[in-house]
């Protein structure tokens, strides 16, 4: 929660700085993509696996933003662990 609100609240230079530091994520990632000659997918009977070695997807801007947020929540409030109601 504490993440996304400051996400929300940030100023435009910096969201610009993030949205930069995705795009150049996103471009290494089409890179990738295009000189991978593998399959992407594995067939299964339940869920189609991603085949190891195939690119992962980019982060996106606020993914980014957050993982270099999390140390410092995790920080403030030591003892909270993270879980979904």
């Amino acid at each position: 929660k504490e993440c996304s609100q400051a996400w929300k609240t940030l100023p435009v230079e910096q969201r610009k700085y993030w949205d930069f530091v995705s795009e150049q994520e996103k471009q290494e990632y089409m890179k990738q993509s295009e000189a991978y000659q593998g399959p992407w997918r594995i067939a299964t009977n339940k869920v189609k696996k991603k085949k190891d070695g195939a690119p992962k997807r980019s982060p996106s801007a606020f993914f980014l933003f957050a993982n270099v947020k999390r140390p410092v929540i995790k920080a403030k409030y030591p003892g909270k662990k993270s879980y979904a109601p």
